[in-house]
């Protein structure tokens, strides 16, 4: 998995046949290299991107939630709370740049 393919599924398992080791291994050597577990990793680099998407793009929430991967726009929204201390209208209306 990198950065270009985040949306995607693929779990632990998956990741760790890529490389040819161990989950265990895998979360060790994933750890060791971002300071993170590789869902939360994952979780900032969506979090990341929707953000983007929402200064960049007119899209609506709900069409973000599911470009970066998600499904569901409720967790995704609270997800996206959590991490920017902002609801994804909130984020929009601070950040986005009036022309």
């Amino acid at each position: 998995m990198t950065q270009e393919n985040f949306t995607q599924s693929i779990t632990i398992k998956d990741m760790a046949r890529l490389i040819s080791v161990s989950e265990r291994t895998f979360l060790r050597y994933f750890k060791d290299a971002t300071g993170e577990l590789p869902h939360f990793y994952i979780q900032k680099l969506r979090v990341e991107r929707a953000k983007h998407l929402l200064l960049c793009t007119k899209d609506s929430f709900e069409n973000i939630t599911y470009h970066v991967g998600y499904s569901n726009v409720s967790t995704f929204r609270n997800l996206f709370k959590r991490f920017t201390g902002l609801t994804p209208k909130k984020y929009r209306e601070y950040f986005m740049v009036k022309t």
